[in-house]
């Protein structure tokens, strides 16, 4: 059980680490779109270009989607859901620990560290399948735990494509604006 508790924490932890960049991801997007949609105004407010002020209109409204959507992930609400389940995951590690320590650990609180255990996780959502990934990555040398070994074709493949989907998005979402700026200012 205080195995299960350990590895769910520590999985936790990676949840949050990531919601965490994604919330900083998402903010900066934000700013550097609207950087973006400022320069365009004020590229319109000098040439007063109809063809500008259209793709104003539809980069103001582009940013109003994309904004909406963002804040809709709620990144920064889960990463907070996800860090209070492993301080609880880690209290409920410890308390284990202590009755084991004590010999004090009897099936009757065995069963309440159960429900304890189940408890904590109603109230978060699961963790992804990249954040069992990269725990099971960051133990691949440690032979004492009891999770899948991490090794093979297929985990390092897994691995590298949640990482390469994820930078390209962000690639893709950071050189948008640039391009349409050079596109709008030769055409």
């Amino acid at each position: 059980m205080k195995n299960k508790i350990w590895i769910t924490k520590k999985i936790r932890i990676y949840s949050e680490k990531r919601l965490e960049e994604m919330h900083l991801i998402t903010q900066v997007i934000m700013i550097y779109y609207s950087f973006f949609l400022v320069c365009f105004s004020i590229m319109n407010f000098m040439n007063n270009d109809r063809n500008l002020e259209g793709t104003i209109v539809i980069a103001s409204f582009a940013i109003l989607i994309i904004s909406i959507f963002l804040s809709s992930q709620r990144f920064k609400e889960r990463a907070i859901y996800f860090k209070n389940c492993h301080i609880q995951l880690d209290e409920l590690y410890l308390k284990i620990l202590n009755a084991e320590e004590n010999h004090s650990l009897t099936e009757e609180k065995s069963e309440k560290f159960i429900s304890m255990y189940e408890k904590i996780l109603e109230n978060v959502e699961n963790h992804s399948s990249f954040d069992y990934l990269c725990l099971r990555y960051s133990l691949r040398k440690n032979t004492k735990n009891t999770l899948k070994p991490f090794g093979g074709f297929s985990d390092y493949l897994s691995l590298i494509l949640f990482q390469a989907k994820r930078y390209f998005l962000i690639l893709i979402l950071f050189i948008l604006p640039p391009f349409l700026f050079i596109l709008i200012m030769f055409n």
